[in-house]
């Protein structure tokens, strides 16, 4: 019994010496205290967490946010150190990854390149075990924010995805139903139009027969005013021959003769324009009815817009007598568009001398 009673306490006495705590102690990079080595799991899983008192602070709390509390607490283990260069460029390092706070793919190769620069430091002979461990968990920290910065990246690609999607098919929508209203419109005037059929031809009508009327008042203007015309070019006749142009050409020999022949050149186009002036310009019912011969839309666009001009002017001014057809073909040179016409012919009225002297 003796034997047994003894045995028992030898196996007391190892069972309590396995039991006993390890006196081997470790540094905790994060508060710097000495923990031992069998309490490294239950110390790190409850050190490296972020306070409960943060997370109030900010609704927008996230895992980048926790990296940053972890980097900044070695940072101020760090700065006890400050004597030694490797220590400075730890801090240095941690300050530059930080500073990123935004996602993309410029933020996460800056990051990578931090963690090279921190693999190379790895290298670096160590002063003490502590700088050893920084780089260590330093290096772990920067791999982890590198991962959330692609995470976060994803996301943002894939949301910014669906908003596109989500926009054309807006645009879609929208374009169907104006396309629709439109449609309804157009099926609605189809049937207001039978019914107001009527009334809207007996406005017509009352619309052509003052048009005509109008049109009757200026061909009794225009006739007076061509009477007028008709008495200055008899008068012009009852000139005495020897100024007559045509008869003074037989007096020059035939070498003065092809000279003269160029100098009359201009002088029968400003007759032929001044016969223009007083049949087409002057004459307000001409106008109208090379308005209605015109072969193009843009001819007879010009011819209506300048009889409105010359409608609107006094009579007695020199624009009554420019010519719709010099007109036409300068502006058929200068290829003037049809919204360049307003523009062209107001010119034309306020200088008329420089279309009936053939300044152009």
């Amino acid at each position: 019994m003796s034997y047994f009673n003894s045995l028992k306490q030898k196996c007391k006495t190892s069972s309590h010496a396995e039991e006993e705590p390890s006196q081997l102690l470790i540094p905790c990079m994060n508060c710097q205290e000495y923990i031992r080595f069998n309490q490294i799991n239950q110390h790190s899983f409850i050190c490296t967490q972020v306070a409960q008192d943060i997370d109030h602070i900010d609704k927008t709390y996230s895992l980048l946010e926790e990296n940053h509390y972890k980097l900044q607490k070695i940072r101020m283990c760090l700065m006890e150190k400050q004597n030694n260069t490797l220590a400075l460029r730890l801090i240095r390092i941690i300050e530059l990854v930080v500073q990123i706070s935004t996602i993309g793919k410029v933020e996460i190769a800056c990051c990578q390149t931090y963690q090279a620069e921190i693999i190379q430091l790895k290298y670096i002979p160590k002063s003490s075990l502590n700088l050893s461990l920084y780089i260590e968990r330093i290096q772990v920290l920067i791999e982890q924010k590198i991962q959330i910065l692609n995470d976060d990246l994803e996301i943002k690609q894939e949301l910014e995805y669906k908003q596109s999607s989500q926009n054309k098919f807006k645009q879609l929508m929208t374009q169907e139903s104006q396309s629709n209203q439109y449609s309804n419109k157009l099926y609605c005037l189809s049937a207001d139009q039978k019914d107001n059929y009527g009334e809207s031809k007996e406005h017509l009508f009352e619309k052509l027969n003052n048009k005509i009327q109008e049109c009757n008042n200026l061909k009794m203007e225009s006739q007076h005013y061509n009477n007028g015309l008709i008495n200055k070019n008899l008068q012009k006749r009852k000139s005495p021959k020897w100024m007559n142009a045509e008869q003074v050409e037989v007096l020059f020999p035939r070498q003065q003769h092809k000279i003269m022949i160029s100098q009359q050149i201009p002088m029968k186009l400003n007759g032929k324009s001044e016969i223009l002036t007083n049949m087409s310009t002057s004459d307000i019912g001409f106008l109208e009815e090379q308005s209605r011969k015109c072969e193009s839309q843009g001819q007879r666009l010009f011819y209506s817009k300048l009889l409105k001009l010359k409608l609107q002017i006094s009579k007695q001014s020199q624009a009554q007598k420019l010519s719709a057809v010099i007109l036409w073909d300068e502006v058929q040179k200068l290829k003037l568009s049809c919204e360049e016409f307003d523009k062209f012919l107001k010119a034309a009225i306020r200088n008329p001398e420089k279309y009936l002297n053939n300044q152009f």
